[in-house]
């Protein structure tokens, strides 16, 4: 998809400039302030972030704003140590992160599961996390204008106990909350 290497161009500026990392951070705040409080996220879930990135702003506020453990997983590797470099630059304690297609995760461990909007194969890992676990599914899925740049996800087919709908400058839609 040329939305992931546009957004991995972006994320790789936040590794070398503090600024634009601060900045972005700000911009994903009012986001994942919206999803914490609807998925009821608190310091005792452990969470898995899908597809984190290069620089990882919505795993980074998820453990700023909840302080629980956040484990983030990318099947790209350069992204890996580029979040790795953010992670020991700012001594960000409660993350974690490892390079791993979310196709082949163990998701047992989590209590919530967060699926960033640039995932692809989503329907193969929302298939896998829904018969491996009871854990709370949080899915990013983009504005209808921009839906085509994504790799195709039919959450029709999933029984969503609530949502939250994005207004900002983001692709992000609406995140929903699918729990087990």
């Amino acid at each position: 998809m040329n939305i992931t290497k546009t957004t991995q161009s972006i994320e790789e500026l936040s590794v070398m400039n503090k600024l634009f990392l601060k900045s972005l951070l700000a911009f994903y705040k009012p986001l994942v302030k919206k999803e914490i409080v609807a998925a009821n996220i608190n310091y005792s879930d452990t969470i898995l972030f899908v597809g984190g990135g290069s620089a990882p702003y919505s795993a980074i506020l998820l453990n700023e704003l909840t302080g629980a453990n956040v484990k983030i997983i990318d099947k790209d590797y350069k992204s890996v140590l580029n979040a790795q470099k953010i992670i020991d630059r700012y001594n960000l304690k409660d993350l974690t992160v490892e390079c791993c297609n979310g196709k082949d995760a163990d998701y047992t461990k989590y209590s919530i599961v967060h699926l960033a909007l640039q995932v692809d194969s989503k329907q193969k890992i929302v298939d896998k996390i829904i018969s491996s676990t009871n854990a709370k599914i949080l899915i990013r899925v983009p504005k209808e204008e921009v839906v085509k740049i994504y790799d195709e996800f039919d959450y029709k087919k999933y029984k969503i106990n609530n949502f939250v709908e994005h207004y900002n400058l983001s692709n992000v839609g609406k995140t929903l909350i699918y729990e087990g």
